[in-house]
């Protein structure tokens, strides 16, 4: 996996009572204390805001550490006198609510059907090594039985910090796909299979080089790079993975079930059969819910009715 060096993360968003007043500086320090922050983490608390979790306010604690950020996300009570940290589960609701109200397509290059039952985001960084081989699963590595049952949205997450060339491969894919959506994933699988012939100094080159074999306007792709017109997409990508909790590439999230680092074909195929077996199972439970709603009626003849 590719990490960065700071704190690790969670996530949230809705109740309808007023938040709880909080003194911002006071649990600040409380918190550097109990999670043991250094004096390098900078640290900055978001206003409280309703969470998925009757009862509980989402408080979302921005942490950087050079040039490494992370977003942990703790829920408050009501009275603001207790704070919550790790997930919290609503057994009438998907474990992984918190992570499905913040993952949205947005636009992102993506490939299955958009209907399919698995939907597999998963942030990724051009220059990470350990991505490369997970795209080789996502590409490759899912069995055919379940090619109709799976949609993969890609999301980018390059690590600045320790990976110079990932933020503009990130931009310059983004081009390619505002251009031609199918040939984004083309450029996918070039770049990392061209992964160790790139560098900081010939990114730009070896992306036009690339550009040269698809149906792709050279002129408007090379105008888009230099320009960096696409960096805002890459940095709301960005942002939206640190407030989903990533701290590592790749992270993946499978029906909102977040898993950090590569999985193999094996594992992946294993999720995947997990999380068709739990659809089918609740499909069959809300069946039988339904049928034995009517179990017990009984029918009153009447005239000019059945």
């Amino acid at each position: 996996m590719c990490t960065t060096a700071a704190a690790q993360v969670r996530h949230t968003g809705s109740t309808a009572s007023a938040a709880p007043k909080i003194d911002k500086p006071a649990l600040t320090k409380y918190l550097r204390y109990a999670e043991g922050f250094t004096p390098q983490v900078q640290v900055t608390l978001d206003d409280p805001k309703p969470s998925p979790f009757p009862g509980f306010f989402e408080l979302r604690v921005h942490l950087a550490a050079n040039k490494n950020e992370a977003v942990r996300t703790y829920y408050l009570t009501q009275d603001g006198q207790q704070i919550v940290t790790g997930p919290v589960f609503d057994l009438n609701k998907s474990p992984f609510i918190a992570n499905l109200q913040e993952l949205k397509p947005g636009g992102a290059p993506a490939f299955g059907p958009e209907s399919a039952p698995v939907q597999i985001y998963i942030f990724s960084d051009f220059e990470c090594p350990y991505c490369r081989e997970e795209a080789k699963v996502l590409r490759q590595g899912i069995e055919k039985q379940h090619a109709n049952d799976v949609r993969v949205i890609f999301k980018n997450f390059p690590l600045s910090s320790i990976h110079p060339w990932a933020k503009t491969a990130a931009i310059a894919g983004a081009c390619v796909a505002a251009q031609n959506g199918g040939a984004f994933w083309a450029y996918h699988d070039w770049i990392y299979e061209h992964q160790s012939e790139i560098n900081p100094t010939n990114v730009r080159e070896k992306v036009l080089e690339f550009a040269k074999s698809q149906p792709i306007d050279s002129q408007k792709l090379t105008a888009c790079v230099d320009s960096s017109a696409t960096a805002s997409q890459v940095d709301k990508s960005i942002e939206n993975g640190r407030l989903l909790g990533i701290v590592q590439t790749p992270t993946l999230f499978v029906n909102g079930r977040m898993v950090a680092g590569a999985l193999s074909a094996e594992q992946m195929n294993l999720l995947i059969q997990i999380e068709l077996q739990h659809r089918q199972q609740h499909q069959e439970q809300a069946s039988a819910q339904k049928d034995s709603n009517k179990c017990c009626e009984l029918t009153i003849p009447a005239v000019g009715k059945p």
